[in-house]
């Protein structure tokens, strides 16, 4: 829909710019979380299937965006336990499993709650790595 829209509004040959901000599964500087979060976290919160985001680089119709340039950025996001148990209450990880019923989000909370604990023991915050895709996409016409 928003490439319909947007191939309705821009003018040939304009230019769109998008980007995304994934979080890695990983606390820097902490492999003892990055090894947490995969064997416990997504065992018991699996990623959800859903289509892969994907943009061509060539295309036969006129009207088509294609990709121009990609690149990608890691940074870290600074958060207080608190602040990453809200975070995580908002992934299709954990909606997926409170929208079906197999959990209510306050089961999801204290487990969190408790599961987390000892990662923010010596410090209130602690930065998680994201990765931050950017596209570069150019309407053909």
């Amino acid at each position: 829909k928003f490439f319909a829209e947007a191939d309705r509004i821009l003018k040939p040959k304009s230019f769109i710019v998008a980007y995304d901000n994934y979080f890695l599964g990983k606390m820097s500087d902490n492999p003892k979380f990055n090894d947490w979060y995969k064997n416990k976290f997504l065992k018991n919160f699996p990623t959800p299937l859903r289509a892969e985001r994907s943009f061509a680089k060539k295309s036969e119709n006129p009207k088509d965006f294609v990709l121009v340039k990609e690149e990608w950025h890691e940074n870290f996001i600074e958060l207080s336990k608190k602040q990453f148990v809200d975070y995580l209450l908002t992934i299709t990880n954990i909606i997926n499993r409170v929208e079906n019923g197999e959990k209510s989000i306050d089961e999801v909370s204290e487990w969190l709650n408790n599961e987390i604990e000892r990662f923010f023991i010596e410090k209130g915050r602690e930065n998680f790595v994201f990765t931050a895709p950017i596209w570069y996409l150019k309407r053909r016409e």
